[in-house]
């Protein structure tokens, strides 16, 4: 699956007030372990899990799947090729919400058939036990049964996805979606990644729609119990997990394509909607040839294709051969789309690729190494991405969405280990996080810079043709990359995955003669600087530092910090006007700087000598020690004037975050707030003389992503004339007098819902009503979050709940409202009077994590932390333990950021001329 901000939190959400949303959903999909907040939260205790016996395991499964979508419900069979490896009575696997009948043994070797004599639900462990009144044979033999299941729109297992046909009526289609432990509601099986078997597939359909599966299909025949339907058989695909199963049957139309290698790559969309997959092909194709290339190791299937799905909880699902995906991460309408979602789709469509090797060729032993999927795949998401679209500037942002967003993450308590124990298959959702995404890739990023690219590159092609079809530890690959670099990996990167956290690295500076010797001192990095932990014995990471300095002397060097402390000696640098530790923001750590060295950065940020990346992480870095308490606010804000004529996406987007973070904690105080608008809205305005509304000719492909920021803040900010300007281009675009830039439609609806009426609240309903592009229809729910009176707050909740909108999207449009102090209350009545419902819509998955963060995480005091926590306590959701533990150290974080630095954020406006003296 792509990253939990795959759906780039700026695609979705990065628009008006809904910044403040896009630091909320920076998490919002995660889930930490270890550690305590100080509170205590919800707990779900669950029962002794141990895996599946090796008794018993699956070779080759056979499986034929028959969904009705008229009366919602599926038959099936499976015969399973099994190999008995030890004397016993009793086949044990994993079965869930399936009736099962006629379950059989035969011993191949004679064809005698055994029936057991008893057939046990464990319904805790989500498996069936079928017991038999004799030995079962050593050897290869065979397990059968049928079973009946339902396609339910709980948006796991093999459910029903409704969408809309060219006629606007409701048109179903049959979706699997497995992984991580779903396969087992579609058929029994041995439901554990480890247990790699080939799948033979065979669905029948009713003769209208097409079938989909792993493989190409190589028989088609009549159905002879009802010739209205049909046969459609599949080759046998490669061993594989069953997570990677996939089955979809619709009607779909689809774009085609050949790779270099002549893989056949096909776009799957709902029928009229073909064009849309163009841009999704072409980056497949380019996709396939780059990681072929880069590999060195074949795509050893016939076909990739990828699939547009209406109802899907994931942004995509790297199924082997038939990739899932939401709408809005694969399809693009050159009209209609963002930039956003452009970017959106090319990554999705590479990470999802990427997964072909890593992941579905080699495959982690278990969850515990999720990241071995998940953070390669996310790593080369933007190798693959910037290679075929260099001009996305992929690097920089890489900085600011992968890097700083799982440094974030990793600095709570709250937080988890990248190898994570995974003690029952409950914890298995929480753990698809920002560990195991973003940390996980920006430690195989610091590797690739530790090592060099070219013995990375060469590492990683060994691990994948030594290990490949079958499963592996983090330790396989660090062998890998020993093997070709010499450089001890395993034990620096042990550091890394076995331990919570990450450094913050003090930096000092003395002169000494022609020379400049740094004091580099690191220590754990907590999210308060207040935590009684840090009085403890502080763990250490083996941590690669890249140095560079700059001004009348100039210079780089890199050292390997293994000792808390050490200094390092810059030979010939004593006319350096600024030097930067993590040059190039390639370590996972933060850097705190001594006020002096931080000044002499301050003005190499102003004349734009550092790069891009550098001047984002020096913000961002800065960011979150305040945030933590290690510095103050004042400071924070005053760097930030240095950014007045910065022109980088990114980096703007850092301040739009922290602007909207401040503009969210300070929500009580009207006045306040508005001083800090004033502050904001001169900043951007800056950067607005540059970008204005409309697309230049040439311009770059980051210039669109900073417009739709910049006019989006200042949308926030309240600035009369954006606001005036937005409500004329809106009035004509709905009038049909002028068309309305994909870039500049959300911050366009979030102006006109914050001044909404009943005309322009019926204008905005018709446009959602009518979007024929799902990001239209979600760009419009999260403006709808702008609202501003408690009446409109409470339309939008109600529309949220209504068959209007779609579970998935349903969500983003709560948490959108949680981001106005009125609305964060209302939403979070709102769950609670609803929270039965939810919980059942939601199960137990990553959505219902998802609405429990985006409704409660904005709060900020220590009254609002107890009630979350009370509220949960008897309310646990199996699935969420650890994300409502994180929402509550959120909370406190804001409560105790508020606490120390109210009065200083209020006297620093004060200084600039933008609070009255006598107004307070």
């Amino acid at each position: 699956m792509p990253s939990p901000t795959v759906t780039r939190i700026c695609a979705m959400v990065t628009v008006g007030l809904c910044l403040i949303v896009a630091f909320t959903l920076m998490f919002v999909f995660t889930a930490r372990s270890g550690g305590n907040s100080g509170t205590s939260s919800a707990s779900v205790k669950y029962k002794t899990f141990t895996r599946l016996p090796r008794n018993v395991l699956p070779v080759s499964y056979n499986i034929t799947l028959k969904p009705d979508l008229n009366r919602f419900v599926f038959d099936g069979s499976v015969s399973i090729a099994i190999k008995v490896n030890e004397v016993s009575r009793t086949i044990k696997l994993d079965s869930q919400e399936l009736d099962i009948k006629n379950p059989t043994f035969t011993v191949t070797s004679t064809g005698e058939v055994l029936r057991p004599i008893k057939v046990q639900t464990l319904a805790d462990e989500e498996r069936l036990e079928f017991v038999f009144d004799e030995d079962l044979p050593l050897g290869n033999n065979q397990f059968h049964c049928d079973f009946h299941g339902k396609l339910d729109d709980s948006l796991r297992g093999f459910y029903r996805s409704k969408g809309k046909n060219q006629r606007g009526e409701d048109s179903y289609a049959a979706v699997s979606h497995f992984e991580p432990i779903d396969a087992h509601r579609a058929f029994p099986c041995w439901d554990e990644p480890a247990l790699k078997a080939t799948f033979n597939m065979t669905l029948i359909v009713q003769k209208d729609l097409l079938a989909l599966s792993n493989t190409r299909p190589i028989a088609e025949s009549p159905y002879e119990m009802d010739q209205s339907w049909k046969v459609v058989r599949f080759e046998t695909t490669p061993k594989m997990s069953t997570y990677l199963v996939a089955a979809v049957v619709g009607h779909h139309d689809y774009v085609e394509d050949y790779t270099k290698s002549n893989v056949r790559v096909r776009v799957y969309t709902s029928l009229g909607k073909r064009e849309q997959g163009r841009y999704a092909l072409h980056t497949a194709v380019k996709s396939l040839d780059f990681l072929e290339e880069y590999f060195n190791v074949s795509y050893p299937l016939s076909k990739a294709d990828l699939v547009a799905v209406a109802d899907f909880a994931a942004g995509a699902m790297e199924n082997w051969g038939l990739i899932t995906c939401r709408e809005t991460t694969v399809l693009y309408d050159p009209m209609n789309s963002s930039t956003n979602i452009k970017q959106n789709v090319a990554t999705v469509v590479t990470h999802e690729l990427g997964h072909m090797w890593f992941g579905n060729l080699v495959t982690m032993e278990w969850w515990t190494y999720l990241w071995l999927n998940e953070g390669f795949a996310k790593f080369m998401e933007s190798l693959t991405t910037d290679h075929i679209y260099p001009d996305y500037d992929m690097w920089t942002q890489f900085v600011a969405e992968t890097l700083n967003v799982g440094l974030n993450l990793d600095s709570l308590d709250s937080s988890h280990p990248v190898e994570v124990i995974v003690e029952h298959p409950a914890m298995v959702e929480e753990i698809f996080d920002n560990i195991a995404y973003e940390k996980g890739a920006s430690i195989i990023r610091m590797l690739n810079s530790h090592l060099g690219a070219d013995k990375f590159r060469a590492g990683m092609q060994l691990y994948l043709n030594r290990h490949k079809y079958s499963n592996t530890l983090s330790s396989d690959l660090w062998k890998a990359l020993e093997e070709v670099s010499s450089v001890r990996v395993e034990s620096v990167m042990n550091s890394w995955v076995k331990q919570v956290g990450f450094p913050v690295i003090q930096v000092t500076a003395l002169y000494k003669g022609d020379n400049i010797v740094l004091n580099l001192r690191q220590n754990k990095f907590y999210s308060q600087v207040d935590n009684p932990k840090r009085n403890e014995p502080q763990p250490l990471w083996k941590v690669p530092i890249p140095i560079a300095w700059g001004g009348n002397s100039t210079g780089e060097t890199k050292i390997l910090l293994e000792a808390q402390e050490t200094e390092v000696t810059l030979e010939g640098a004593v006319n350096a006007s600024w030097i930067q530790v993590n040059h190039g923001a390639v370590s996972f750590f933060r850097t705190m700087y001594s006020r002096e060295m931080l000044a002499g950065l301050l003005d190499a940020v102003k004349s734009k000598t550092l790069s891009a990346e550098n001047r984002f992480i020096l913000h961002a870095d800065l960011f979150a020690l305040v945030q933590s308490g290690y510095r103050n606010t004042t400071e924070l804000l005053e760097f930030t004037k240095a950014y007045e004529n910065e022109t980088d996406f990114s980096t703007w987007n850092s301040v739009a975050i922290l602007l909207s973070k401040m503009s969210l904690l300070l929500g009580d105080d009207v006045e306040l707030v508005g001083k800090l608008h004033k502050f904001g809205a001169k900043l951007f305005r800056n950067i607005f003389k540059s970008v204005g509304w409309d697309t230049k000719p040439g311009e770059k492909h980051t210039t669109a992503l900073l417009r739709t920021v910049v006019l989006s803040m200042l949308v926030t900010f309240n600035d009369a004339e954006i606001l005036a300007e937005a409500r004329t281009r809106f009035n004509a675009y709905v009038d049909g007098r002028r068309i309305l830039s994909a870039d500049i439609r959300s911050p366009v609806y979030h102006a006109v819902a914050k001044t909404v009426d009943s005309t322009s609240w019926a204008q905005l309903i018709k446009l959602h009503k009518e979007a024929n592009l799902q990001e239209e229809a979600e760009r419009i729910l999260i403006a709808l979050g702008d609202v501003p009176t408690p009446e409109y707050i409470q339309k939008v909740l109600n529309f949220a709940d209504s068959s209007e909108v779609r579970a998935q999207d349903a969500i983003s449009v709560i948490a959108s409202v949680s981001t106005s102090a009125q609305g964060r209350d209302l939403a979070w009545k709102h769950y609670q009077a609803n929270h039965k419902r939810y919980s059942k819509r939601y199960n137990s998955g990553f959505l219902i994590s998802r609405l429990i963060k985006g409704v409660t995480e904005n709060f900020k005091t220590f009254e609002k932390a107890k009630e979350v926590e009370q509220f949960f306590a008897n309310r646990a959701i199996p699935g969420t333990e650890l994300t409502i533990k994180q929402t509550i150290e959120s909370i406190i974080s804001n409560a105790k950021w508020l606490q120390r630095d109210q009065k200083v954020i209020e006297e620093f406006l004060r200084r600039h001329g933008a609070v009255n003296e006598t107004s307070r």
